[in-house]
């Protein structure tokens, strides 16, 4: 398979659901169709679902390559209307319903734009659009996870699993020992398990779920992406397309340079043959003092007077 993902998520879902040719996602903080995309993979398998961000520029491109997707604009949060929503312009990954994250990005020297954007909650978003089954839910919403799982009743809709962002937006631990101090899940991981869910993975980066029904699946994320997950990066698959290019470029144009060498070779081989049969010709001719003039006629010697 070709990875897109920026933490190997969509290695781990495809281990849980390889075996599903026509699965449904939903995508919450989508940001991008194909960078850090945790759902190409499976688009490209023949999968389809719901794609959610409320940057307009970055729902364009979704609009562009997901054309089986439902594609929206807009955040989610713990219940419908409007919020302000904290786009970060140089990196809109980082852009954010919550304002602590907001400012913490402003204290780093990045400039936060602020705009009103309209809110569906979860609830909404699976009524509207999703069939009876989701395969799986993921959440990546910087640092609003807590708040967007509130409005998600999880006793009623019941995605096979859940991956949730669970650490601080853009931060690393100050060291392995202390890998919990960035950690977020303390919040809002309780609900999660009161709903019927069970902690399966947890990479890192984000926390993987299942579903109570589904956890005999949980023995496929014991092991951490690995060379049995027969996985390529997008970035060498890219690499590759691109020099394949290049050689077929070369290969017809090496074709081309054959052609014409064969043709050049033929015309000089018949201006050869001719012009033996015109020296012979004059050969003939000379004995009876019509070389000149025949030559002259065809342009081969000195014309006559």
């Amino acid at each position: 398979m070709i990875t897109y993902s920026q933490n190997f998520e969509d290695v781990m879902l495809e281990r849980l659901f390889g075996e599903v040719e026509k699965g449904f996602y939903v995508d919450v903080g989508a940001w991008d169709p194909d960078i850090h995309s945790v759902t190409r993979h499976f688009y490209d398998k023949g999968w389809r679902g719901v794609n959610v961000d409320p940057i307009a520029q970055r729902m364009r491109a979704f609009e562009a390559a997901r054309p089986r997707d439902v594609n929206l604009c807009v955040a989610v949060g713990p219940q419908p209307g409007t919020m302000t929503f904290y786009e970060c312009v140089e990196e809109s990954y980082l852009s954010t319903l919550d304002v602590a994250t907001a400012e913490e990005m402003r204290g780093r020297g990045l400039t936060v734009v602020e705009h009103t954007v309209p809110v569906l909650t979860l609830a909404e978003i699976l009524e509207r659009h999703c069939p009876r089954t989701v395969d799986f839910l993921k959440i990546d919403v910087e640092g609003f996870e807590g708040q967007l799982i509130k409005g998600l009743d999880l006793k009623r809709y019941r995605p096979r699993a859940l991956v949730v962002e669970a650490t601080r937006p853009a931060n690393a631990p100050s060291s392995w020992d202390e890998f919990d101090s960035i950690g977020t899940w303390s919040s809002w991981e309780p609900d999660l398990l009161a709903s019927g869910y069970v902690l399966a993975h947890f990479d890192g980066l984000n926390r993987f779920y299942l579903r109570e029904e589904d956890a005999r699946l949980a023995s496929r994320l014991k092991l951490p992406p690995n060379v049995f997950d027969f996985y390529e990066f997008a970035a060498s698959q890219r690499l590759k397309d691109e020099l394949s290019a290049v050689d077929a470029d070369r290969s017809l144009k090496d074709a081309v340079i054959a052609r014409l060498s064969k043709d050049l070779e033929e015309v000089r081989a018949d201006q050869a043959a001719k012009q033996a049969v015109i020296d012979d010709l004059l050969k003939r001719l000379e004995s009876n003092g019509l070389k000149q003039k025949l030559a002259g006629r065809l342009n081969l010697g000195t014309r006559n007077p």
